[in-house]
C-alpha cells in the first residue's frame, strides 16, 4: 500500500511539476561571482580546521527524547536558554557561551514542560500542561490552549495570565511573542477557507482580545519578531483567484496595535520579521522577494529563481538576510539598501536546503542539506526506480553546506538520515549572537559547534 501511494505521489508530481508548473528549466549550474563552474564539494569531519583561519570544534552532543522525535521537525518543543531565560539561539541572549557552559534546556515532553539544568541534565521544574502550546521564539514565554482558556506562562513555567478565547476554529496556531505579554492567535475553520487573526494581551492576570481581523482563505504568512515587538501578516478579505485578491499586509506592534497596512502587486506566499522588527520580507507569487522597514516604506524587490517552499533568516544584527528556495539556490541581502550580495547556484541537481543561517562578521552562511528529485518528470528511469530513489533520499546522510562569497566552501558530517519524513527535510540550523556557536539539529540528536575565525581559541 505504501509503494501505490508513493507511485501516486510520484506521479503527479511529475505530471504537474510541483507547486511551479509552470517553472522553467534552470540555469547551467555556473558561479554568479565568477562564471565557472561551482567546485566539487568535499566534505569536512567534526573537529577537522577549515582553511583561511576558520574552525568548528563539536562541543556538545546528546540524543533526542523519543516522544519529540516522534513530531520532528520538533525544535520548537526544545529550547536552549541562559540565566534569564532566553534562547541562546536568539538575539536577545546576552553571553551564549556563559549560558551554554551552564547548559539550561527547556522541553515539552508527553504534557510536562521540564526545565533541565547541568551536564547531568537534571530535572530543576516539571510543569504538567493540558492542551495546545507554543514555546516563543526567544524561548522566555510558553502558551498554552486548554480548552477555550489561554495561558500564558513564563519561562520557568508559572502563569502569568488567563483567559477566554474568543472565537477560534477548527485549529488554533499559538505564537506567543516573548514578551511577558502577549499571544497571537491564527484560526482557520470551515475546511480551511476562513481564518482569524487575533491578538490576546495580558492586562494584570487577565488576557483581554485586543485585535482580530477575519478573512477568506489564508495565505500562511504569519511571523513575528524574536523581541516582540511586531507581527506581521497578510489578511484576505475573498477567495484567492490570483488576480483579483492580492492580500493586504497589516503590521501590529507587540501590544496589538496597528503600525501600517499596504497593499502590493502580487498575492504572498510566505514571509519573515527580523529578530527586532525593523524589517519585513516576503516571496510572492511571480516569484519577487519584497523587502520593506516595518512602517511598510519599500526597500527593495527582486525577481529570484528557484522552485520550492522557501526558508530564510536573518542575521542577529539584522544586517543580513539569506534565503533559499529550497532546491540549489541561496541568495543573500543586506537588509538596509536590499542589495542582492551573491546568488549561489549549486551544481547538483538533486541538491535541496531547508534551513539556513548566515555570521554577520564573516559573511559565511551554514545551510542544512539533503538530496531530493526535484525534477521527476526528467527522472531516467522507470517509476519504480524513481520510487526507490526517492525512498533511499529521505533517510540517506545529511550535511551542513558553508556558503563563502558565493562559493561552496566546506561541509559538516554527515549526519544521520534516520527519523527525517521526507527527502526535503535536511537538518534544522541555529546561530548564536555573533555567530560563534552553531545549533544543528536532527531527528535523532543535537549538535552545537563552537565556531572559531582567523586563530582565534
Amino acid at each position: 500500500m505504501k509503494n501505490v501511494f508513493i507511485c501516486t505521489i510520484i506521479a503527479l508530481m511529475a505530471i504537474s511539476g510541483g507547486l511551479y508548473a509552470q517553472e522553467k528549466a534552470q540555469e547551467e549550474p555556473v558561479s554568479p561571482q565568477t562564471g565557472e563552474i561551482n567546485p566539487v564539494r568535499d566534505s569536512v569531519q567534526k573537529d577537522e580546521a577549515f582553511s583561511n583561519g576558520v574552525k568548528l570544534e563539536l562541543v556538545w552532543e546528546k540524543e533526542i527524547p523519543s516522544s519529540i522525535k516522534d513530531d520532528w521537525p520538533y525544535p520548537g518543543d526544545l529550547v536552549f536558554l541562559d540565566e534569564n531565560g532566553y534562547n541562546v539561539f536568539s538575539s536577545q541572549c546576552k553571553d551564549p557561551e556563559k549560558a551554554l557552559k551552564e547548559k539550561r534546556l527547556l522541553i515539552v515532553q508527553k504534557g510536562k514542560l521540564k526545565l533541565l539544568h547541568g551536564d547531568e541534565m537534571r530535572v530543576i521544574k516539571d510543569t504538567e500542561i493540558k492542551g495546545t502550546y507554543a514555546i516563543s521564539k526567544n524561548g522566555h514565554n510558553i502558551a498554552v490552549l486548554d480548552g477555550l482558556t489561554l495561558h500564558l506562562l513564563d519561562w520557568q513555567g508559572n502563569e502569568l495570565a488567563q483567559g477566554k478565547m474568543i472565537g477560534g476554529g477548527e485549529e488554533n496556531h499559538l505564537y506567543p511573542l516573548g514578551n511577558d505579554q502577549t499571544i497571537a492567535v491564527s484560526s482557520v475553520w470551515g475546511d480551511g477557507r476562513f481564518h482569524e487573526i487575533a491578538v490576546y494581551v495580558r492586562v494584570g492576570k487577565e488576557l483581554k482580545k485586543v485585535f482580530g481581523k477575519e478573512g477568506k482563505y489564508p495565505t500562511g504568512l504569519f511571523d513575528y519578531a524574536e523581541d516582540g515587538s511586531t507581527i506581521f501578516f497578510i489578511y484576505n478579505d475573498k477567495p484567492v483567484d490570483g488576480k483579483s485578491n492580492i492580500g493586504e499586509r497589516i503590521v501590529l506592534n507587540g501590544a496589538g496595535r496597528e503600525i501600517t497596512r499596504y497593499m502590493y502587486r502580487h498575492p504572498g506566499w510566505v514571509g519573515w520579521v527580523s529578530p527586532r522588527g525593523n524589517y519585513l520580507v516576503e516571496v510572492t507569487r511571480g516569484k519577487y522577494l519584497v523587502i520593506r522597514d516595518k512602517d511598510g516604506k519599500l526597500i527593495a524587490d527582486h525577481h529570484v529563481q528557484g522552485q520550492g517552499n522557501y526558508y530564510a533568516a536573518f542575521s542577529s544584527d539584522e544586517n543580513y538576510l539569506c534565503v533559499t528556495p529550497g532546491p540549489w539556490r541561496i541568495y543573500l541581502f543586506e537588509t538596509e539598501d536590499g542589495k542582492m550580495i551573491w546568488n549561489y547556484l549549486d551544481t547538483n541537481e538533486e541538491s535541496h536546503f531547508s534551513s539556513v543561517g548566515v555570521v554577520s562578521s564573516t559573511l559565511l552562511v551554514f545551510a542544512g542539506h539533503s538530496e531530493a528529485i526535484m525534477k521527476p518528470g526528467e527522472f531516467k528511469g522507470t517509476i519504480d526506480e524513481l520510487n526507490k530513489k526517492v525512498i533511499e533520499n529521505a533517510t540517506k546522510d545529511r550535511t551542513i553546506y558553508i556558503i563563502k562569497n558565493g562559493e561552496f566552501f566546506k561541509s559538516i558530517g554527515p549526519f544521520s538520515g534516520k527519523g527525517f519524513g521526507t527527502q526535503l527535510q535536511a537538518p534544522v540550523i541555529r546561530l548564536s549572537a555573533k555567530g560563534k556557536f552553531l545549533l544543528v539539529q536532527t531527528p535523532v540528536k543535537s549538535f552545537i559547534y563552537r565556531i572559531y575565525f582567523g586563530g582565534e581559541r
